[in-house]
């Protein structure tokens, strides 16, 4: 049904960048839905006016979207796909890892996201969930002594599992996406305080771990106070709680404006 569809000529520098337009934007305004085909090949080459390797091009772009499966040698042309959150997660990725984002921004981002996250899993967390919530923070309590990036990343374990505990695709696909960048900032931050105490790092251990564990502790401390609130189903106090933890434990990476605007941020 979907094949009867007609494209215009695709002209310009990078060709098959206009084909994959006009399929994505006849996703959007329903003139094609998922689960519809793509006409063949060779239609497809004669409607954009484009060479086979203009078209096979335009295909692996969208495939690589997950928008379309392509089936080499089948009888129909490529069936289009629902989009699903795990694109946004990649897009974020990519921004968040090659797009220059200082912590600033990644600090005003977690506060929201956090926030919401945090308020949300206070009403929907079951006791199965509150009990996977207390064994991250055991293996946090665990890696305290040795901080660095082990501590990073059971703490930052314990932020995914909550973000996972309120069902939104969107918002765990928006902190997947932004989770490593959470580990190197938790990390530095310990680092930081170890230059700051005059402590330095164990070799023994790794490079950049913490000697000194203060920072791990004042964190696991302030996740413990998180993991309670939502328990007791706090959905307030949870949201404003993440967010002020977030705001005093960071404001010291950042200019005196941007910790400015970051506590302006906490209820």
């Amino acid at each position: 049904m979907a094949s009867s569809i007609r494209f215009s000529p695709a002209v310009g520098v990078r060709t098959f960048e206009r084909i994959v337009d006009q399929v994505e934007n006849a996703l959007l305004s329903g003139r094609l839905a998922p689960g519809d085909h793509l006409p063949s090949e060779r239609m497809l080459m004669e409607q954009f006016d484009v060479s086979r390797s203009t078209v096979r091009e335009a295909l692996r772009v969208l495939e690589s979207r997950g928008l379309l499966e392509l089936r080499p040698g089948g009888r129909s042309g490529p069936r289009l796909l629902r989009p699903t959150p795990k694109l946004l997660e990649r897009d974020l990725t990519q921004m968040v890892r090659l797009g220059g984002s200082g912590i600033g921004d990644l600090l005003q981002l977690r506060m929201g996201l956090e926030g919401t996250a945090c308020a949300i899993a206070a009403q929907r967390a079951t006791a199965d969930d509150v009990a996977a919530l207390r064994e991250c923070l055991a293996a946090m309590e665990q890696e305290a002594g040795s901080g660095g990036e082990s501590f990073a990343r059971a703490d930052a374990a314990l932020h995914q599992r909550i973000w996972t505990i309120t069902g939104n695709q969107l918002l765990i696909a928006t902190g997947r996406a932004i989770s490593e960048s959470i580990v190197q900032l938790i990390a530095a931050d310990l680092l930081e305080e170890d230059t700051r105490s005059g402590t330095a790092p164990d070799p023994a251990r790794g490079a950049g771990t913490a000697g000194e564990p203060d920072a791990a502790l004042d964190s696991l401390r302030r996740d413990r106070m998180l993991v309670d609130l939502i328990e007791y189903g706090d959905a307030a106090a949870a949201g404003s709680w993440i967010r002020r933890s977030l705001a005093e434990r960071f404001a010291r990476h950042l200019s005196a404006e941007e910790a400015r605007l970051l506590e302006s941020l906490v209820p």
